[in-house]
């Protein structure tokens, strides 16, 4: 007679240390989402930073006031929902902030 198909394991690994593996690999998981986050929220905040500082060697003239005012522009029209915690709010945070370097960097 023919072993029945249960879908069940008969191995001695069983679904016990199926569950165990898994619950296993969704913590290592998380480890690597809280690390990889942390990196890129500290990556860009010291993008920021270094923006601001350029700012402040920026010297006067109308051309440059002009793109400065472009740039306060685009920095006040962004719109996220923070709350929310959307990667597409992440990119667009992102994506500011590499133009706004551009152009900072630019008018040095």
């Amino acid at each position: 007679m023919a072993a029945r198909k249960t879908g069940k394991r008969d191995d001695a690994g069983g679904a016990g240390s199926l569950q165990s593996a898994v619950a296993l690999e969704g913590r290592r998981l998380r480890t690597m989402l809280r690390e990889i986050s942390q990196r890129f929220a500290g990556d860009l905040e010291s993008e920021i930073v270094e923006a601001l500082e350029m700012v402040g060697e920026i010297a006067d003239g109308p051309r440059k006031k002009a793109e400065l005012q472009t740039i306060l522009d685009d920095m006040r029209a962004l719109q996220v929902k923070p709350r929310k915690g959307r990667l597409r709010d992440l990119k667009r945070i992102d994506k500011l902030v590499r133009g706004m370097t551009r152009r900072l960097e630019d008018l040095l």
